[in-house]
Order: structure tokens, then sequence, then C-alpha cells
């Protein structure tokens, strides 16, 4: 098993410190920088693109799907967790709603290999299983041109990160 993390680039609503959930929001500047630079990266990378189908997600998987000619898998189990502060207003998610789509993705999807471009709370959630709560943190509050990388074979388990 080898599967690229990938969080979305910085959106304007990020830079306002404000949560999104399933609003849109444009990349800021420094974001288009970080679209490009994880662009850049994946160059020749011939894996499957799995996608949340938020826009500041799907904009990033098209293109690296565009650049390598790779097959692009589209889903709303890769979404951010809905919140109650974010539209729409009167639906939301807790945080163990969004921990069982992760499961429902991995079950239904049997990933082993390839590029996955999500948020930061199903990232997290993701690397849950690989990770104690301290080192969770510390990885979730990594910059976002940083690609997280699990590698899971039968004696050992690992995850790094590339700074791009």
């Amino acid at each position: 098993m080898k599967i690229y993390l990938v969080r979305h680039p910085e959106t304007i609503r990020n830079e306002e410190d404000k949560i999104t959930g399933w609003e849109d929001s444009d990349y800021t500047e420094n974001g288009k920088k970080q679209f490009e630079k994880i662009l850049k990266f994946f160059k020749g990378f011939k894996e499957d693109i799995y996608t949340s189908d938020l826009d500041r997600c799907l904009k990033l998987a098209k293109a690296i799907s565009k650049q390598n000619n790779s097959k692009l898998i589209v889903t709303g189990l890769l979404r951010e967790q809905n919140f109650k502060e974010t539209l729409p207003l009167g639906s939301f998610e807790t945080e163990n709603d969004a921990k069982k789509r992760v499961i429902k993705f991995f079950k239904e999807y049997k990933v082993e290999k390839g590029i996955i471009v999500s948020h930061a709370g199903l990232i997290k959630e993701i690397m849950r299983d690989f990770l104690d709560e301290d080192e969770l943190k510390e990885h979730v509050a990594s910059p976002r041109d940083t690609i997280f990388v699990i590698e899971r074979n039968k004696k050992t388990k690992s995850i790094n990160r590339i700074r791009v």
C-alpha cells in the first residue's frame, strides 16, 4: 500500500481563518502557488486520483489527472466535514460522521495505491490509523504544500512528509 495524501491549496476563507465546510472558496495568491508546486511534484505519476467533489480539491485533482492522463475518481465521501456554522445551514455532521465516511470510502474503493486530494479533517481521519494523537496534531498542522505518503506492507507501516 502506498497512498499520497494532499490537502487542497489555501483558499480565501482559510486565509481569513474561517471554517469552510462544504462552502466554495477560491484560492488565494499563495494557494495558486501551492497549486503549481503540487502539480509539478506529481508530474509523471500514473496512479489513480481520488478526490473530494468540492471545487477546492476538484480543481487540483483534475489538473493532476489531465497532466498525467491518470484516472480521476470523484466522490463525496472525501468531502470536508459539514459544520454547523457553514452552508448549508441546518445540515451538519459530527466528527464521527466524517470518520464513518472515510471508513466507507476505503471499503468501497479498496484503495491500495494512488493520490487522495481532500481536506484537513478527512486527511486527519485517514492518518489516525498510523499515528498517536500527538503525532497526528503535528502532521495535520503541517503547511498546505506538504504531501503525506502512507506506506504499509505485511510487516511495517509508515507515514512521511514531503514538502514541495
